[in-house]
């Protein structure tokens, strides 16, 4: 076992099965953008390699003897994950919107809650002028009393508009307003309705 101390800096190679810190950090590389700072894992089948990307300015993870054009697990500045192979998870929690396929096939636009009166609608997304494509919206009261999935459909370069509710209980409904989504409660009062609008496709 190999131990350092309190020395600023290790200058020269060690070779040990373990490896203990007093300090209990390490800091590898200057604060120099133009080189990656790697840490290597020797293996004979899964060689891998972690640290900073400097190629693409990411935190990476590839299992590999170096980083590559599309590593195994990415982390830009932004905080954005990228993981170009199959993920295997059992569950995902996400407090902020997300967007899941190669084309932002499912994507979260919008949400929110609010005090709706009888038959008011409210728009909930403005889609381009030619936009074309395919949203589903989900509203529910908290009380019940009103929920419904509703699909919103674009064609013809933003022209030709329509909507369908195929879950209802008769007491909420949907509609376009020109290029804007638009949704109600028609209970015949006042409710708090929660709501989220999922983009399906986009053209």
């Amino acid at each position: 076992m190999a131990y350092i101390g309190n020395s600023p800096a290790l200058n020269e190679s060690v070779t040990t099965a373990q490896l203990d810190l007093s300090n209990g950090s390490v800091s590898v590389g200057s604060d120099v953008d133009g080189s990656d700072r790697n840490v290597t894992f020797g293996h004979s089948t899964l060689k891998s390699v972690i640290g900073i990307d400097d190629d693409q300015d990411v935190f990476a993870i590839n299992t590999d003897n170096a980083f590559e054009a599309a590593n195994d697990l990415e982390i830009d500045a932004s905080g954005n994950i990228t993981v170009p192979g199959a993920l295997t998870t059992g569950a995902i929690t996400s407090a902020a919107a997300f967007t899941l396929g190669s084309g932002s096939q499912f994507k979260e636009v919008a949400k929110g809650t609010g005090s709706w009166t009888h038959a008011y609608y409210t728009t909930i997304h403005s889609a381009g002028a030619t936009e074309d494509g395919m949203w589903m919206s989900i509203l529910t009261s908290s009380d019940g009393a009103a929920y419904g999935v509703i699909w919103f459909h674009s064609a013809n370069g933003g022209d030709t508009h329509s909507q369908q509710q195929p879950i209802t209980n008769l007491s909420s409904a949907g509609q376009w307003s020109g290029d804007n989504l638009q949704i109600s409660q028609s209970s015949g009062g006042t409710l708090t309705v929660n709501w989220v609008l999922y983009q399906l496709t986009k053209d």
